[in-house]
């Protein structure tokens, strides 16, 4: 006599995989948000760093002040207490810190380095960028 239908034993085996298979699926879509939600907060702190360093590149030459003198060092200060500028982005979610360097890389140059940190803990490294503008001749 031939039977028809699935034993309890095939069906317990083929819940068994499908449990895995959903847990395996569910860990991915975790790391996936996780992600996702870094990648947007660089996003975010790269646009304010763009924003600020073209806000200070509009500036003269003259108005582009190393305010403490402590030249190419200063271009690590990377707290509002030591930077030559510090401001608030509108969201008060990040701080963006600007510091300049004069003659670096060369006479006549001035280096400008923006860093944006998070004010949120475990929100990952600061953005920086580093632009040099050279006066006028």
């Amino acid at each position: 006599m031939s039977s028809r239908g699935f034993s309890l034993l095939e069906v317990v085996i083929a819940l068994g995989i499908f449990s895995i298979g959903i847990t395996a699926l569910y860990s991915m879509q975790t790391q996936s948000i996780t992600q996702n939600t870094g990648s947007n907060r660089i996003t975010t702190a790269s646009n304010w760093a763009a924003k600020k360093v073209e806000e200070l590149l509009t500036l003269s030459y003259q108005d582009l002040t190393d305010n403490d003198d402590d030249g190419e060092a200063g271009l690590a200060d990377d707290t509002p207490e030591t930077a030559d500028g510090s401001d608030t982005s509108p969201d008060g979610v990040y701080t963006i810190m600007w510091n300049v360097a004069e003659d670096l890389p060369m006479y006549r140059t001035k280096t400008i380095r923006v860093i944006v940190t998070s004010l949120q803990p475990g929100t990952g490294n600061p953005v920086d960028l580093e632009y040099t503008k050279h006066q006028d001749i």
